[in-house]
């Protein structure tokens, strides 16, 4: 795997850069319980009115622009302006908000990261009896 997550070398700078790193199930549970998940359909849940936004990556190309990216796709959305994008490049799920300064200026803030293996392993049984499983569910099956 190009980006390797070693225990020993998360530091304060890393996690201001990618966000909390996500190492075991009970991380993963957390950080999923703690969000309000929505429906494909809801208007919130769409990122596509952020034409010129991206979010900071752990791969070679290190930014990915939400929209027309091959190498991220969305995966979930969360109330607060949040996104879940999986990379294909390095196989790692990237967690961010969108916040603004003012009205027209917007950027992104990482809150966390998990390996694509963990996040697979765990995140099917946690999200089954997520407080929205209904309205996520489609998205599961």
């Amino acid at each position: 795997m190009p980006w390797e997550i070693d225990e020993k070398k998360i530091t304060p700078e890393v996690i201001k850069k990618h966000g909390k790193i996500l190492l075991k199930k009970k991380d993963i549970e957390v950080a999923l319980n703690n969000e309000t998940l929505l429906a494909p359909d809801t208007a919130k849940a769409d990122a596509t009115h952020y034409q010129r936004l991206g979010f900071q990556c752990v791969c070679k190309e290190d930014f990915h622009p939400m929209n027309e990216d091959w190498r991220a796709k969305l995966v979930l959305s969360a109330l607060g302006e949040k996104f879940l994008y999986f990379c294909e490049t390095v196989d790692y799920f990237i967690f961010f908000q969108v916040k603004a300064k003012w009205i027209i200026n917007h950027y992104t803030s990482p809150l966390w990261i998990v390996s694509g293996e963990l996040f697979r392993e765990h995140s099917l049984e946690i999200l089954k009896k997520h407080k929205n499983y209904n309205d996520i569910k489609v998205l599961l099956n």
